[in-house]
């Protein structure tokens, strides 16, 4: 066999043979990407106004290397990402997790900034370093908002008022929910400057029929202190009596 022609063929092999050798030794050596794993949307159903509401999902690492996830953001400031420790709820601004780790977070949305009947997206955006996955995204929908509980008139205003004069302002709680709750209580937010007197209405009232603005459940009267000078400001606290005897306020 001719010499030259034996170099030639044993060259490509041996330089076949060392990128196989270098290609397994690298990938022996070369640290695996993280791989993450979360659910997209949220859905949270149908939600009223002024609400307040948790979701809880999971992050999980489902590759070999460390995952890191950054520069987490919400597209408004009436949602947040949080996690429980010790029975309390901290904001998230950075998280690592091992090979096979699960991260257990909420999601907190406060329901407003839509018209009554609209739905309500909120969107978290973080960046990791999983190679295929650099800008995660998270959406939660409201698919619709009621109304809820509000007051009608929504603002109460007394304009100028001389001292010790008698001033107050009939208030009606009106609920969208079907069927109405009951009211418990009705608190105001400074006291000493303005009380509020809650007149219950009868059950028979309470069960009418439901109509676009909805039903009257309640109403109170708002009393002016006037012994002292100076701005009031303020708002009321309504407390209802939710399914299973739960309290919830708005």
């Amino acid at each position: 066999m001719n010499v030259r022609k034996a170099i030639w063929i044993g060259l490509p092999l041996l330089l076949v043979t060392l990128i196989l050798v270098v290609y397994r030794y690298w990938f022996a050596i070369a640290p695996s990407p993280p791989m993450i794993d979360y659910p997209a949307t949220l859905d949270l159903g149908d939600r009223e106004m002024g609400e307040q509401v948790t979701t809880r999902f999971s992050i999980s690492n489902t590759g070999c290397g460390e995952l890191v996830i950054t520069d987490i953001r919400t597209n408004c400031n009436c949602a947040g990402l949080e996690q429980e420790s010790k029975g309390t709820l901290l904001q998230v601004k950075r998280l690592q997790l091992s090979a096979g780790d699960r991260v257990d977070l909420v999601m907190r949305i406060s329901i407003g900034g839509v018209p009554i009947g609209a739905s309500m997206r909120n969107t978290v955006e973080f960046r990791t370093n999983d190679p295929n996955a650099p800008i995660g995204r998270i959406v939660a929908t409201v698919r619709q908002v009621s109304g809820g509980v509000y007051a009608n008139p929504r603002h109460v205003y007394f304009g100028t008022i001389a001292q010790n004069e008698i001033a107050s302002q009939m208030v009606e709680i009106r609920d969208t929910a079907i069927p109405a709750r009951i009211i418990e209580k009705i608190t105001s937010s400074d006291p000493e400057r303005f009380s509020v007197q809650f007149i219950p209405l009868a059950d028979t009232v309470l069960s009418q029929k439901k109509h676009v603005d909805g039903v009257i459940t309640g109403r109170c009267q708002v009393i002016l202190n006037t012994t002292e000078p100076g701005e009031v400001h303020g708002y009321l606290t309504i407390y209802l009596v939710e399914a299973f005897g739960l309290l919830t306020k708005y």
